[in-house]
């Protein structure tokens, strides 16, 4: 039983843990040790660029086609979103009123926008944009 007693019994801490050292003037001073190994390097995974596309079908969805009127404009946007493969969507609007007048994909290497669907011009540049948000 005496065996048992003198086991380490292992106690949580946060990330690091305060030890307690005793030098030869038996005063105690007081280091920090972390308790998480850093962990080994990964084998290099390329990052993926993330998508904006789930923001844009909830933009279509409930703000600029919402409710049972709009909804068979909102069924052919979403289809010509659901066809494109793109990871960065743009969404043209007329001027300030927010008419919609295009969905389109942003290519990051030409910075060129290419539409996808609706009545705007096939292909956008940058110069031709005057407000993004």
């Amino acid at each position: 039983s005496s065996e048992l007693n003198n086991t380490f019994a292992p106690q949580r801490y946060g990330r690091t843990q305060s030890v307690g050292i005793k030098n030869s003037e038996n005063t105690q001073s007081r280091i920090a040790v972390p308790l998480i190994v850093t962990p080994s390097p990964k084998l290099f995974v390329k990052s993926s660029p993330k998508s904006n596309r789930s923001l844009i079908i909830n933009a279509i969805q409930y703000s600029i086609f919402p409710g049972a009127v709009s909804s068979e404009q909102r069924i052919k946007v979403q289809e010509s979103l659901a066809r494109s493969d793109a990871k960065h969507f743009l969404i043209l609007f007329r001027d300030q009123k927010c008419q919609y007048r295009g969905l389109y994909t942003w290519d990051t290497t030409s910075d060129h926008v290419h539409k996808i669907h609706g009545v705007g011009p096939k292909v956008c540049k940058g110069e031709m944009l005057a407000l993004m948000f």
